[in-house]
Order: C-alpha cells, then structure tokens, then sequence
C-alpha cells in the first residue's frame, strides 16, 4: 500500500498483521490502477508485489518510508493454512497439502513480495523491515515514524493455535525449508524457534 497521507510504502507480506496498518492509515482494500496491469497484482491488491511499487510509484518509492513486515516461514505457513481453511472452509486440506500444492490462487499466502528483484538487494532498499515476533513494539515504531496514533493499532485476522511447531512432521519441515530458503538464511530464522 501507498500513503501520501503518512508518506509511506508498505509492502504488506500476508499473515504479519499489516491489516491493522492499513486500516490505521485509513487506506481500503482495493486494487490500485497504476498496479493492475503490471502481472504482479493480486488479492485485489493488498499483497502487491515489491516490485509494482518501484515500477509504478518510482518518485514516491526514493522519496516516502518504505517498510515491510516478516515472519518466521514455519510460523506463517501454519497461519496461512488455517486462515485458508477458516475462509474457504477448506478442512481436508493438511498442512502438507498446503505448503506442496501451492495452488495458484493462494499464491500471495505463501510468498514473500520480494521474488521479483534480487532479495538482498531488495531487502537493502527499504528503510525498515518489522519482525512479526516483535510485532507490537515494530508496529509502534513505525507508528512514531509515519505519524500515526499507535493506541488505535489492531491486530485483525488472527489465526488461533497453538506452538507452530506442532503441526509440522519431517516432510512438511523439508518443504517448508527448502521453499524459503532464501528468507530463513538471510533472517537467521528456524525451526523451533
């Protein structure tokens, strides 16, 4: 999402809370013409790509904050899962299934927005990268820097359940690993922790 507002550029990964951001920042869920056309929009364009920002907003992206918010893969794979089975009442679905099948339609679920430039060199040009693990302490920074009113901050669409690692056997483990492998080495994320 695009504020001019707050000046800010927020690519908004799915299942790190950035739900409450928007809304915070009064922005709706819709498409953004500029974004439409570009082959990298989906969800009517609240998972926008990293790059359909620098193509389409290329004055506004070397000029506003840019952030983003992460989140151990093992932990938003779980969360992603059940959110898909709470929404489409998909139930026969594993988590296995899930993290394998990758049907295009969940796609944004399942990617960081950064698969369309180099990821290093991508990471490097935001000014700030959240971690969902200290969700609320990066939600209230970023709050300070854009101007935003930190005390109205909410967290939507939670999934409930218990430690991630849980619902994970050996296989799933491997998938999921070798799937981000790029985002778990370069954030020093793993299993377990």
């Amino acid at each position: 999402m695009i504020s001019y507002d707050y000046r800010f550029i927020f690519v908004h990964n799915s299942r790190t809370g950035g739900s409450g951001l928007e809304r915070l920042a009064g922005m709706p869920e819709t498409s953004d013409p500029r974004t439409a056309g570009t082959g990298n929009t989906d969800f009517s364009g609240k998972h926008r790509m990293f790059a359909d920002f620098y193509q389409c907003y290329p004055k506004e992206f070397f000029r506003f904050f840019k952030f983003t918010i992460i989140r151990n893969p093992y932990d938003r794979m779980v969360s992603a899962w059940l959110w898909r089975c709470t929404i489409v009442k998909d139930h026969d679905c594993s988590l296995k299934e899930f993290v394998s099948k990758k049907p295009k339609r969940w796609s944004y679920q399942t990617r960081l927005k950064l698969d369309h430039l180099d990821f290093a060199a991508s990471i490097a040009m935001f000014d700030y990268v959240a971690r969902f693990e200290t969700l609320h302490e990066n939600i209230k920074f970023i709050c300070n820097t854009v101007g935003l009113d930190y005390s109205k901050y909410k967290h939507y669409n939670k999934t409930q359940h218990g430690p991630y690692w849980k619902y994970y056997d050996d296989e799933t483990i491997e998938l999921v690993t070798n799937r981000f492998k790029e985002d778990i080495e370069y954030f020093g994320y793993r299993f377990g922790a």
